[in-house]
């Protein structure tokens, strides 16, 4: 999510500096400045501004915001018009990179198009954006022009988390569940992909079946949890409902360490929780000191808890063969 504040002065200033780079350039000096000025100023501002507030605003206030920054608007007529006359690589990326983050996919799609024939189709990250483009401004590019571009791009770089991500939405569309989960495993994969991001497509995987998510942990820290539900709560209606089962540091709850979701399809049931299911890379179910389970069944489909879902939860023990437990009885409902 971009700053509403941080965006329109992101832009503003990025391009009171690049356009009149473009207009005034010298041979060979503006193809070593703009990448700079493209990818480390936006973050640098982004950086600095988090950590003086934490608003949060909505695509509609960030988009509001960005468009009443008159001299901005205007900037970008001026880059737009010059590409026209006098198209350069940087000028394009420039250019679609900023009508995107304006939600203007149909102008981004024509900027980077015309990047990408600057190319001859020969250049990844071109081809990655161009693709970018014209999913969001038409997704059922998914199956016909953008598939191309992004079987491209995964050849080329197999480990590229975000042309995992559309190549997977690609063959998602196209039938192909099977290579779908196995792009979106390897976006998992990526350290920076935030906990939000990862908690949403492991649910994305769990609605296309088992294969998206281990049943059986066989490696690293595993919590065997048996689940039942109190007579209480068992009359209550859960068909068709999805039953979350997550592990999170007692000391820092937030976000949860672990997390699994299976359809609710009887009780009692046994499902193992453990390393493969980590939402935080780099951590251990081994190396927290106080582990929680927790059961829930979600009224709404979604991992965070909402009024109405039933729960219970305890702490695991070590058992006999030295492996975590945890009976947990569903007998609470959350407020």
């Amino acid at each position: 999510m971009i700053y509403a504040g941080g965006a329109g002065l992101t832009l503003l200033a990025l391009l009171f500096v690049v356009v009149p780079l473009l207009k005034y350039r010298k041979e060979g000096a503006v193809g070593i400045v703009l990448p700079i000025l493209i990818i480390v100023f936006p973050l640098a501002v982004g950086s600095i501004y988090s950590s003086v507030t934490t608003y949060q605003a909505d695509a509609e206030t960030v988009v509001e915001t960005v468009n009443q920054v008159a001299p901005a608007d205007e900037l970008v007529l001026d880059l737009a018009k010059r590409m026209r006359t006098e198209p350069t690589l940087e000028g394009l990326t420039m250019l679609g990179t900023t009508y995107l983050r304006l939600q203007r996919y149909q102008e981004a799609v024509d900027a980077w198009h015309q990047a990408w024939e600057m190319t001859d189709g020969k250049d990844v990250d071109v081809s990655i954006s161009y693709a970018e483009a014209l999913v969001l401004a038409d997704r059922s590019t998914l199956k016909t022009s953008a598939v191309d571009l992004l079987e491209f791009a995964l050849q080329e770089r197999p480990d590229n988390a975000k042309a995992n991500w559309y190549g997977g939405l690609s063959a998602a569309a196209r039938g192909n569940n099977e290579l779908a989960i196995q792009r979106w495993t390897l976006v998992l994969n990526d350290p920076q992909l935030p906990p939000d991001a990862r908690m949403a497509l492991q649910q994305q995987l769990a609605t296309m079946g088992t294969a998206g998510l281990p049943v059986t942990v066989t490696a690293g820290t595993v919590i065997s949890a048996t689940i039942d539900i109190s007579p209480e709560l068992a009359a209550q209606d859960t068909a068709n409902l999805f039953l979350f089962l997550i592990a999170r540091d007692v000391n820092r709850p937030r976000p949860p360490l672990a997390v699994r979701r299976v359809p609710v399809a009887g009780f009692p049931l046994t499902l193992e929780l453990g390393d493969a299911n980590l939402m935080v890379p780099g951590s251990n179910l081994g190396d927290v000191e106080q582990l929680e389970v927790i059961a829930r069944i979600s009224q709404s489909g979604e991992p965070v808890a909402a009024s109405g879902d039933l729960y219970g939860k305890m702490i695991p023990a070590i058992d006999d063969n030295g492996k975590l437990k945890a009976d947990i009885l569903i007998d609470s409902i959350v407020d």
